[in-house]
């Protein structure tokens, strides 16, 4: 089919060259058209991002937010809203930190020639030169802050919304009397996890927080604490999880739970916090991990959180800059109309899906906006995991470690050509990292 008409300047080369490629390597493009998707009302949609109308109900269907440091994996419904929280060094020690690779270059020469002779079991026994293999410390989910909320019973017009520019995630819907609204993102100005419940006017937030450390595959060798506290009228839910012996003592998360309104009041009841006549709540998480038992006696997370103002558009303020300037340093448009840009994403999949001889644009456009958005969003103290710096799970596949072979080189290849070099910081300090461990062990 031929090519829409655009001219071939700097903003659309890119375009331009993704289509041809399509043209000629690709069953067929899809430039489909159709009336957009029943967006809720209340709803703004972002120039550029993803929404739905359906709640997720597993963490793998979950929207994301990230700072390179820190994500959140943010799902559930109205009556129990549920985000994990994770950390890009919250990883499961296995007995491993001091282990080095083998030092196998004087084996080289023998292995090679053993090979060429075509003894390969031989070579393959030179090489190994008796070691075996060994997993890495496997990525682990910090936990799961959950908000019960069981009289919201009536929910019209949901819908959840992904800004890829501020990195903002939002969940809305309406009842008889009114906008109900909640606002998560994670801030790179502040290193904290930022979280507003709104309710429709006139009405408050009553909701139960509580820590949920059941997630899928979590070892019995790892122990939990949590607790509840009020100080200075705000809430602080606390999470401690120790670590078997073998590396890092433990991993901590806190949340500060501030609450506004007249006669709105937190209260801690055993290891929850309840939340009650509320006319707008923020929730302000923190995140780290010890070395040993110690580190959390001087309460790090708490004095920082508290010594956070606790409002929740200064806070974005200082956060979205900063991200928006990353994200928006590339950008395609495969002139995608106004009508599909406002589809639901599984309305996207489903319409790709029912055609699978052909490529649908929109979901290709929206497909390179995820993308970036999400390379952004965990890379920083260190590259994206095979899972970015998200999971739900302690069993992830390999670990969801860095495998550095071609996986983690093609996770970062988009960095320097999409002029992202800052992103790329990461994955310099990983691998340096480990040249030096090489060298000074060499000395």
């Amino acid at each position: 089919m031929p090519l829409p008409d655009l001219p071939l300047n700097r903003r659309r080369f890119l375009t331009t060259a993704v289509l041809a490629a399509g043209a000629t390597a690709l069953p067929g493009l899809v430039f489909a058209s159709r009336a957009a998707a029943a967006v809720p009302p209340q709803a703004t949609l972002p120039d550029r991002g993803i929404w739905d109308n359906a709640t997720a109900a597993a963490w793998t269907d979950g929207f994301l937010s990230g700072n390179g440091e820190y994500g959140a994996v943010y799902y559930g419904a109205p009556t129990l809203e549920k985000m994990i929280f994770n950390h890009h060094r919250f990883v499961l020690p296995n007995g491993s930190r001091s282990v080095m690779p083998p030092v196998i270059s004087p084996y080289l020469e023998t292995a090679r020639d053993q090979a060429l002779a075509g003894d390969y079991s031989g070579a393959s026994a030179t090489f190994d030169h008796g070691w075996s293999l060994r997993w890495t410390q496997t990525f682990h989910p910090g936990y799961e802050l959950q908000l019960s909320t069981p009289g919201m019973t009536t929910v019209n017009d949901f819908a959840r919304i992904t800004d890829f520019r501020t990195g903002e995630i939002t969940h809305t819907w309406t009842d008889q009397y009114g906008t109900w609204k909640r606002h998560v993102f994670v801030s790179r100005a502040d290193q904290v996890i930022v979280h507003e419940l709104l309710p429709a006017t006139g009405r408050t937030v009553d909701t139960i927080l509580s820590v949920n450390t059941a997630l899928t595959g979590v070892p019995t060798s790892v122990s939990f604490s949590t607790t509840a506290t009020v100080t200075n009228a705000d809430g602080y839910l606390n999470l401690r999880g120790t670590y078997p012996s073998g590396g890092a003592y433990g991993y901590e998360g806190v949340t500060r739970v501030v609450v506004s309104g007249s006669g709105s009041s937190v209260t801690a009841d055993g290891q929850t916090l309840v939340v009650a006549k509320a006319t707008k709540v923020l929730l302000l998480t923190k995140l780290d991990r010890y070395e040993t038992s110690t580190g959390w006696n001087s309460r790090p997370l708490q004095t920082a959180l508290a010594a956070l103002g606790a409002d929740y558009a200064t806070l974005l303020g200082r956060h979205a800059p900063k991200h928006q300037a990353m994200y928006d340093r590339s950008s395609i448009d495969l002139n995608v109309s106004a009508a599909d840009r406002r589809l639901a994403t599984s309305e996207l999949i489903a319409r790709q899906n029912s055609n699978a001889s052909a490529i649908d644009v929109a979901l290709l456009e929206r497909m390179y906006d995820s993308g970036r958005y999400l390379f952004i969003s965990s890379s920083g103290v260190l590259p994206p995991r095979l899972t970015g710096n998200w999971t739900g799970t302690w069993n992830g596949s390999w670990a969801d470690d860095f495998t550095t072979d071609a996986n983690v080189n093609l996770q970062v290849a988009s960095g320097n050509i999409l002029d992202l070099t800052d992103a790329m910081q990461g994955y310099f300090d990983l691998i340096l990292g480990q040249l030096q461990q090489t060298l000074d062990r060499q000395r």
